[in-house]
């Protein structure tokens, strides 16, 4: 189940429709074959992925506030109404949460996660909620967050069981032959591409541990990246 704040349920399902022929661009442009996104959205109709949110075609009508209780509601209508019993919640972004008790904003981000965390506990599945970082991390030379740069609160890092920081080079830094070194003492060329991610906390266990990643942004494709040399295989 994806809850978002941050989008229209319209955008995310381009997203989801785009595929691998076309790009999310190609799709609001109108350059993709109408014929393989009606395939595509045949296809998509048997995808096990639910979207909490609000829609443009319902722009103007009144409708609830995208509280906890009310995100709540809606997961557990899923089950009564449809017989679907959600394996992963994912939240976007922690920071749009509104808190209706809570009246600052420093309040309602101190308030956000715990609720999430009942909300998950209740369905009784992962939650994983997507976390802006604050702009202190843009002066330091690797910019990957810790825990203690969550934006706005403290508690995140606290009822969190894992954290992840997420940085794209490419976003902050000069492309021409530029190299980040980590660390541990590896090195990554900067491009459009590349996608570090590290973890920062786990719960109950010991690790701290950094990966790059091959991100296409237009396709929603992450997958490994080979940093090895051609003569180590040798």
């Amino acid at each position: 189940v994806y809850v978002t704040w941050e989008q229209s349920c319209e955008e995310l399902t381009a997203f989801f429709m785009a595929g691998d022929q076309y790009s999310v661009s190609d799709v609001a442009w109108g350059r993709a074959d109408l014929d393989t996104i009606r395939r595509q959205v045949v296809k998509g109709a048997g995808e096990p992925v639910w979207i909490i949110g609000h829609g443009i075609s319902r722009a103007g009508e009144k409708v609830p506030r995208m509280t906890p209780d009310v995100v709540l509601a809606a997961i557990e209508s899923m089950e009564e109404d449809f017989g679907v019993k959600p394996t992963l919640l994912l939240f976007d972004y922690l920071q749009l949460i509104p808190i209706p008790s809570a009246s600052r904003r420093v309040d309602q981000v101190t308030e956000a996660p715990i609720r999430i965390k009942e909300v998950a506990l209740r369905v009784g599945v992962p939650a994983v909620v997507g976390v802006q970082a604050s702009r202190e991390v843009d002066q330091r030379g690797v910019k990957l967050a810790e825990q203690h740069d969550a934006q706005w609160s403290s508690a995140i890092e606290q009822a969190s069981d894992k954290m992840f920081s997420l940085w794209r080079p490419a976003r902050t830094e000069e492309l021409l032959g530029n190299q980040i070194e980590m660390e541990d003492g590896k090195k990554y060329t900067v491009s459009d591409a590349l996608m570090l991610i590290r973890m920062i906390k786990q719960r109950f266990a010991q690790g701290r541990w950094t990966w790059a990643f091959h991100f296409d942004p237009a396709y929603i494709k992450l997958t490994e990246l080979e940093t090895r040399r051609i003569d180590e295989y040798s």
